[in-house]
């Protein structure tokens, strides 16, 4: 997955924290279906200061989706924004990668590796594999763990994602990549070898990393709904598109916090953890890269990081851990403030009007705008309600778009794809309206308003997969055209279309 390498996370002003809160006298807690939660004074952070992100937030209209705030195993700060809710599964984009590096620890635990030392041909045994060469013999599991196997992958912006992603055999694809460095040299970015971590806990337990992980790591943590998709020949996608909810996000990461330690168990060993979360290989703009782990300092820490900016970060030495998602954003410029809100390693007097505004800024975040006039539909509204247009072939993959307007509040958007079909009713109010295409289809918002005669423009938020498209479609005579721009995640198209008999 692409990941922006000059990162600023969350304890960006950690300064006003002392260095260690190991004085507020942790309790041994494991949470269940429900975190416990506390006031953020109760443990050391200051309701006020947090408050203040939600300002910030507003005001930059940050593309943020949740923040979860664990402090001494008390879940002190839980908000969700709007169209975002609790309930919703999330893209963790690239934070996949930790997860798929945790099921190998789990199954080296386990004896179902000899050690991090086995060498490529050992691990995919009976695999003919192109540009072999001394180097690539070289490669072991370790160099995929640390992404330093020395395979033809750039630093970072990940050109060789796609063409993985529409090979017919994606683990032959990324085991033949040619070699342009000597394995444990240098860190190149590379969601190929974190797919075959997933691929080879399948190989080494016979169980797909999804249900090797329901069984031995999502189980355990009391983690039940997730999906995991897959590629062609039906291995976990190890290097992203996992999506879990918030809370289990922060449960992953609250694990770590814990030394591999849970309810009494040894979910992964300590050892691991600690190998898991050191630096193995300088990478740029973090203090170095672990076993699928980003690390950091001011003050240290280590992180799952993903595209658009999930995140969980786990702070050892104030004993917390940081859960973001969102769809094209750096959490540092949020996180900031969450690092201002850390005021002391003991209880704070309790601040009931503080308290009480931030609660009201949360339930203010996660409810929808007040509703909008709608202004009289263009005559062209009726002109072309109902009617189809053809697409020319695009890189979206849209086959077909049509409206249907009615006079109301809510239009209705469908457009037929190569895997199918959608239909979804458009806010004309200035509200997003939610539909999923089936009930378990990850959840679509959408808006729109013309903005001419001749030209509706409208916002496709596929937020459950931090994906936000913004759509210009300019109805011509027979014909129209469509514009697509999602600016983080590079798409800036215009698709010609004409109207279908």
């Amino acid at each position: 997955m692409k990941v922006k390498v000059l990162l600023f996370t969350v304890g960006v002003l950690l300064m006003f924290a002392v260095a260690s809160a190991a004085a507020m006298g942790p309790q041994e807690y494991w949470p269940g279906e429900r975190w416990r939660t506390s006031t953020p004074e109760a443990q050391g952070l200051s309701s006020a200061e947090l408050a203040k992100a939600f300002d910030f937030i507003s005001e930059k209209q940050i593309n943020i989706h949740s923040m979860l705030l664990v402090a001494h195993g008390y879940l002190v700060l839980e908000a969700y924004f709007y169209p975002c809710g609790r309930q919703d599964l999330h893209d963790i984009c690239s934070c996949t990668k930790s997860i798929s590096s945790t099921l190998v620890g789990i199954a080296m635990d386990k004896g179902k590796f000899r050690s991090v030392r086995e060498p490529l041909a050992d691990l995919f045994p009976g695999r003919r594999i192109k540009n072999d060469e001394p180097r690539k013999r070289r490669i072991t599991l370790e160099h995929i763990l640390s992404m330093s196997s020395g395979m033809d992958y750039p630093l970072l912006g990940e050109p060789r994602l796609a063409p993985m992603r529409e090979a017919p055999d994606m683990v032959q694809h990324i085991l033949d990549l040619p070699m342009v460095a000597e394995p444990g040299a240098v860190f190149g970015y590379n969601s190929g070898g974190s797919h075959l971590l997933s691929v080879l806990v399948t190989l080494r337990t016979g169980q797909t990393a999804e249900e090797f992980a329901r069984q031995n790591l999502f189980g355990p943590l009391g983690i039940r709904d997730i999906s995991w998709p897959t590629d062609a020949q039906g291995n976990s996608r190890g290097w992203g598109d996992l999506m879990m909810r918030s809370p289990d996000m922060a449960k992953i990461g609250y694990l770590f916090l814990k030394k591999g330690r849970w309810d009494g168990k040894q979910i992964v060993s300590r050892r691991w953890v600690e190998e898991a979360t050191r630096k193995h290989i300088d990478a740029p703009g973090a203090a170095g890269y672990g076993y699928q782990w980003w690390l950091r300092d001011d003050p240290p820490r280590f992180e799952a990081l993903g595209r658009a900016g999930q995140r969980i970060t786990v702070h050892p030495s104030l004993d917390a851990v940081v859960v973001f998602t969102g769809e094209g954003f750096e959490p540092g410029d949020v996180g900031s403030f969450l690092g201002a809100a850390l005021r002391s390693d003991r209880p704070l007097p309790e601040d009931p009007a503080g308290y009480a505004m931030l609660q009201t800024k949360i339930a203010a975040a996660a409810s929808p705008p007040a509703a909008q006039p709608v202004p009289k539909l263009p005559s062209i509204a009726i002109a072309i309600s109902g009617k189809k247009y053809a697409l020319e072939k695009n890189g979206l993959g849209i086959l077909t778009i049509q409206f249907a307007f009615t006079g109301g509040d809510t239009a209705l958007l469908e457009m037929t794809l190569g895997e199918g079909r959608e239909s979804h009713p458009v806010g004309l109010d200035g509200v997003y309206r939610v539909s999923r295409q089936s009930p378990d289809a990850p959840p679509v918002a959408v808006k729109g308003a013309w903005l001419s005669e001749k030209a509706f423009g409208f916002t496709y938020n596929a937020f459950a997969k931090a994906k936000k498209i913004s759509a210009l479609t300019v109805f011509q005579e027979n014909g129209i055209s469509l514009t697509v721009k999602d600016p983080y995640n590079n798409l800036d198209m215009t698709i010609a279309g004409h109207a279908m008999k």
